[in-house]
C-alpha cells in the first residue's frame, strides 16, 4: 500500500517486542476511525502485505456489505422511527443514517475506504495519539500536514468511545441504548460491537483472536468473546448462527 509517512513505515517494520504479536501494527495512517466501520479517513494508511492478502478482493467486499447491509437494514429508510427496529438497531447514528446512508454504512464508493479495515484481525495504529476527539473529516485535512511530521505512530484506537468528542457519535444514546443493546440479547446495535463481529463473520467466517484489542474496547466484548469462544454455539466446529444473532 502507498506510504502514510516515513513514521507508519518504521512502525510497520519494527520486530515485535515482545512474545505476542498482538503489540505490533498491521495497519499505520494518519487515523484511525473506530466507528462506522474501522477504517481510516480518506484512505490514508500504509500496512503490511501479509495482512492484505488475507483481505477479500476489493470488488467482493464491496458485494458483501450490500448483502450485509441489506440484511441488517430495517424500514428506517422508508420513513420510520426506529421504535420497530427487529433485530438490529442503527441508534449510534440514527440522526445521519438517513441522510449519509451509504457513507456510514460504507457502501458503493465507500467500501474503497472501509475495506482495509474489514479484516478481524487488524491491528491499527495511526499518528494522532491519545486524542479525545474523533476529527470531522474537513478539519482532518486542515491537520494533514502537521499529522504526517509525527515521529511517533502509536496503537489505535488512542481512546475510549465513552471519551471526547466523536464526529456525528451520539454519546448520550451511547450511554444509553448504546452499551444496552450491545449486549447479548437483541435487538443488537449494528454499529457497537454485534454488528462488528457479524460483519467480520459474513465477510470472512471467522472472529478476531481472543486477545485482539476488539474484545476490551467495544461495549461488552469480553462478554460476546466468552460467548462465542467458551460456549455451545460451536458444534462440530461450525458456528449455530441462529442462536448467536
Amino acid at each position: 500500500m502507498g506510504a502514510v509517512s516515513p513514521t507508519c513505515i518504521e512502525t510497520l517494520m519494527q520486530p515485535p517486542t515482545d512474545n505476542s504479536n498482538a503489540t505490533t501494527c498491521n495497519v499505520c495512517g494518519t487515523q484511525f476511525y473506530p466507528l462506522w466501520n474501522l477504517m481510516y479517513p480518506g484512505n490514508m494508511f500504509s500496512a503490511k502485505c501479509s495482512y492484505v492478502s488475507k483481505l477479500v478482493p476489493l470488488l467482493e467486499y464491496r458485494t458483501k456489505m450490500a448483502e450485509i447491509v441489506d440484511a441488517t437494514s430495517t424500514n428506517v429508510e422508508k420513513g420510520d422511527d426506529f421504535q420497530n427496529p427487529g433485530l438490529w438497531r442503527h441508534d449510534m447514528y440514527k440522526h445521519h443514517y438517513r441522510e449519509d446512508r451509504l457513507g456510514i454504512t460504507g457502501l458503493e464508493r465507500y467500501s474503497n475506504e472501509q475495506w482495509i479495515g474489514s479484516h478481524p484481525s487488524i491491528r491499527p495504529c495511526d499518528l494522532m495519539g491519545v486524542n479525545t476527539k474523533l476529527v470531522p473529516h474537513a478539519k482532518f485535512f486542515r491537520r494533514k500536514k502537521r499529522l504526517l511530521e509525527q515521529s511517533v505512530a502509536s496503537p489505535a484506537p488512542g481512546a475510549l468511545l465513552g471519551g471526547g468528542n466523536w464526529f456525528r457519535f451520539d454519546k448520550e444514546v451511547f450511554q444509553d441504548k448504546g452499551v444496552r443493546h450491545s449486549g447479548l440479547e437483541p435487538p443488537f446495535e449494528y454499529f457497537l460491537t454485534p454488528g462488528i463481529l457479524y460483519r467480520f463473520y459474513k465477510i470472512y467466517g471467522i472472529f478476531p483472536e481472543r486477545d485482539s484489542w476488539i474484545w476490551e474496547y467495544y461495549p461488552e466484548g469480553t462478554a460476546w468473546r466468552k460467548k462465542l469462544f467458551e460456549s455451545v454455539f460451536f458444534a462440530n466446529g461450525t458456528l449455530d448462527e441462529s442462536r448467536v444473532w
